[in-house]
């Protein structure tokens, strides 16, 4: 057997295309920041939040499936209820918890300070109020995690694979918190995905090279999410000040150790 060799046929060509990957950048415009006082482990994130990457290529939709496993992480109800935090920026008094701290910005809005909070004669019945929306903010996140879950989730577009692991698709909407996490992740640190940090040797799930990997979440990187608190609709009628309540809008930031 011979092998001809034709060098009349050599080619090289410069690619007009180059591969990309998702340019995903949020921002979150807020009037101060609350750090929830609960962190929470990378080691549980990664197993919370994986993902299937070794379908076939080459084809029109990315083949990029995305896993909740809410059972790796405990607590997250409690963890993430904007009420379990302090105000560390833009505060009005340093370490406030978001119900103390919306009074005062009431205050300040009706009296022209924060230091009117001590007017209002049922501060703990606003505080309980605030208290009671934290709450329902907690269990529509949590919902909203469950609902991903790989086993019990019902939210709609869920698909199981071969191994009855539900899963979600690369084209949905922002309420797959898997894809969000990989699009934010790849945009601002594509490195991890490369070199000493590689998927295949640091991130496989379960420690098996199967196309599974966890979520590379590190120590050091945070979850953010907004959370608006609005004054009672009749709440510059109710104090006839002159002065206006205005809404405040938080940050609420989990820390990732």
């Amino acid at each position: 057997m011979v092998n001809l060799i034709l060098t009349a046929f050599e080619n090289t060509k410069l690619l007009t295309t180059s591969a990309t990957v998702p340019n995903h950048a949020i921002n979150i415009s807020s009037n101060a920041t609350i750090t929830l006082t609960t962190d929470v482990y990378a080691a549980d994130l990664q197993n919370t939040f994986f993902f299937r990457s070794d379908d076939p290529i080459l084809s029109d939709a990315s083949f990029v499936y995305y896993y909740v496993d809410s059972s790796k992480w405990v607590g997250f109800n409690n963890t993430l209820n904007p009420k379990n935090g302090t105000v560390t920026t833009n505060e009005y008094v340093l370490n406030d918890a978001i119900g103390k701290d919306f009074i005062r910005h009431l205050a300040a809005g009706l009296f022209g300070t924060y230091l009117g909070a001590d007017l209002f004669t049922n501060e703990d019945a606003v505080n309980a109020d605030i208290n009671t929306k934290c709450d329902e903010i907690a269990t529509n996140i949590s919902n909203k995690i469950s609902a991903l879950d790989l086993s019990s989730g019902d939210f709609g577009g869920l698909i199981p694979d071969v191994s009855g692991k539900k899963y979600l698709p690369d084209n949905t909407s922002e309420e797959n918190l898997g894809r969000e996490m990989f699009n934010q992740l790849i945009t601002a640190d594509p490195s991890r995905f490369v070199g000493i940090n590689d998927l295949t040797t640091g991130y496989t799930y379960n420690g098996v090279d199967d196309g599974f990997y966890k979520m590379p979440i590190v120590a050091g990187d945070s979850i953010s999410f907004k959370v608006v608190l609005q004054p009672a609709s009749s709440q510059n009628t109710t104090v006839l000040t002159g002065g206006t309540a205005t809404e405040r809008a938080y940050k609420v930031t989990l820390n990732v150790v």
